[in-house]
């Protein structure tokens, strides 16, 4: 009997929440869709434009659960 062929895994894309802790309230950007958390704030980056000095100010929350 011949053997199935064994096929690549898909890459799952997560869907995380984006949140910019600046001040009190924390302010809401967003949604990406990343595999990981680090990814996910590299994006948020790009997409809302958060300036260079706030990168380590980006909180990502997966929300697929």
């Amino acid at each position: 009997m011949a053997k199935a062929k064994r096929t690549k895994p898909r890459d799952h894309l997560f869907r995380w929440r984006m949140t910019l802790i600046k001040g009190t309230p924390a302010k809401y950007l967003g949604y990406v869709d990343a595999k990981d958390e680090a990814e996910a704030i590299r994006e948020a980056a790009k997409e809302f434009k958060a300036p260079e000095a706030l990168l380590d100010r980006i909180v990502a929350t997966n929300d697929d659960f």
